[in-house]
């Protein structure tokens, strides 16, 4: 039986108070579902909840991680799950794959719609292709009134464009690393920016000035594991446990608190996907048995 949330102890530095409730972060994008996680799931949300952590957003990048994503969340109150095809798997996807996401999309737990959005960094699929297929996506997020996880690499444009045609309830621009006047215009269409691991990254000068100047009230933090692990665990496998080195960076950058970071992004997180907050909240009331 899994252990209730209200169970664990959390660091108090990345944690805060709310109605006498203590919450800790909440990684609003990560592969649970990933093979490189898979066989070490349990250990992996054991470490992240010794780590502080109160939630985790799995994504889902096909038919297989989505259905993953789902088992998951069915057997462990810390994880929500996203259902979604990822821009560089639609070419492999069936009809039953598409099928399937829209059946499970409509199932209460399921918190978001995601990932999907546009790759034009990879040239093996075609662009309108994957146009089509986010858009898909898009009409699926406002029929079910659910927020979208959206990827985007050398398609930002392109991406503000599809959101601005069909925009959904809500939605984060995950892993963001466009420039500012892509953010602002993010921003003035009400969605979010994700901050994962490159933050802390020497050399990633242009992110952190953008993490500086980007309102803390629309900021989420991400690890987006099993990839892009944070300084000084970058190029090894990600999980996340190390969402903290993430949040400790941001808080460094604006020369703040880990606790404010820490307030202010799970806030952030239970407003853009209200399932999470609603299912952690209802997890953290249950009693100590």
């Amino acid at each position: 039986m899994s252990v209730h949330l209200a169970a664990i102890p959390l660091p108090t530095r990345a944690c805060y108070n709310e109605s006498d409730m203590v919450y800790g972060l909440v990684d609003t994008h990560a592969h649970l579902n990933d093979d490189a996680l898979w066989d070490d799931r349990v250990s992996v949300l054991a470490r992240s909840r010794a780590a502080g952590l109160c939630g985790v957003l799995c994504v889902g990048c096909d038919a297989l991680t989505s259905e993953r994503a789902l088992e998951l969340s069915a057997c462990d109150p810390m994880v929500v799950p996203a259902v979604g095809i990822h821009p560089t798997n639609i070419l492999q996807a069936s009809v039953a794959d598409f099928e399937s996401v829209e059946r499970w999309a409509s199932m209460p737990q399921v918190a978001a719609i995601g990932e999907t959005g546009l790759d034009f960094y990879w040239e093996s699929t075609p662009h309108e292709r994957q146009r089509e297929v986010f858009q898909w996506h898009l009409d699926l997020a406002r029929r079910l009134g659910l927020p979208v996880t959206v990827h985007s690499r050398n398609a930002e444009d392109a991406v503000l464009e599809e959101l601005r045609l069909i925009p959904p309830p809500g939605g984060v621009l995950h892993c963001f690393g466009g420039a500012r006047d892509v953010a602002s215009r993010a921003l003035d269409m009400g969605l979010y920016i994700g901050v994962d691991g490159p933050v802390t990254y020497k050399k990633s000068c242009d992110l952190q000035d953008l993490v500086r100047w980007l309102p803390l009230d629309r900021m989420l933090v991400e690890t987006d594991s099993p990839y892009l692990s944070p300084h000084p665990f970058r190029g090894k496998l990600n999980d996340p446990s190390r969402l903290l080195l993430i949040v400790e960076k941001i808080a460094e950058l604006r020369k703040i608190t880990s606790q404010e970071v820490a307030r202010a992004t799970t806030n952030n997180a239970f407003h853009l996907f209200p399932r999470l907050a609603s299912r952690i909240r209802v997890s953290r009331s249950i009693p100590e048995e």
